[in-house]
């Protein structure tokens, strides 16, 4: 089982990104990716075809506190992961990462959250967003030089055209 940490709606979207343009199916083919996700991020994730399970963490409402935090950490414990990915930076994201007690941990160097890491890569700030992200993938032997980025985000139909209307509303599609 491979744990992607989330909790942040604009790393869900380049994290969306990581699962599909890089080739973590090939290296582990009976991968199960289950993530960490806001309760708002969530519905990102619903219908994407690689994301087996989501847990949720509203950590600036109801799971604020620490005791949400090592709940949380206890019930993903439980989940026995083989790798944990935190793109995050924070040491709160850290700590999780620690609950978890996966095995290998890997996330940035250069971070608060990297003293909990077993494996980590520099955070390169001249590269994209989704670049950093795929230097993620190094420490578990997935070289991302040269795969394309692209990003396949599912939408349900009923999303895309409550969202076709909207923009209607305000005149674009006209």
């Amino acid at each position: 089982k491979i744990f992607f940490f989330n909790d942040t709606a604009t790393t869900e979207i380049y994290t969306l990104s990581l699962h599909d343009a890089l080739p973590i199916y090939e290296r582990f083919p009976d991968a199960q990716i289950h993530l960490v996700t806001t309760p708002e991020g969530g519905a990102a994730y619903a219908f994407h075809t690689a994301v087996h399970e989501i847990h949720y963490y509203d950590k600036k409402g109801e799971d604020k506190s620490l005791r949400a935090l090592f709940a949380l950490g206890k019930l993903l414990r439980g989940q026995s992961y083989d790798l944990l990915i935190c793109p995050h930076r924070s040491f709160r994201s850290g700590l999780l990462a620690q609950l978890t007690r996966c095995r290998v941990r890997v996330g940035y160097l250069n971070s608060f959250a990297g003293l909990f890491m077993t494996r980590t890569v520099r955070r390169d700030m001249t590269q994209h967003e989704v670049r950093r992200l795929a230097e993620l993938l190094k420490p578990i032997g997935i070289d991302p030089k040269g795969t394309p980025v692209r990003s396949h985000f599912p939408v349900i139909p009923q999303a895309a055209h409550a969202a076709f209307r909207l923009l209607q509303t305000v005149g674009v599609g006209r």
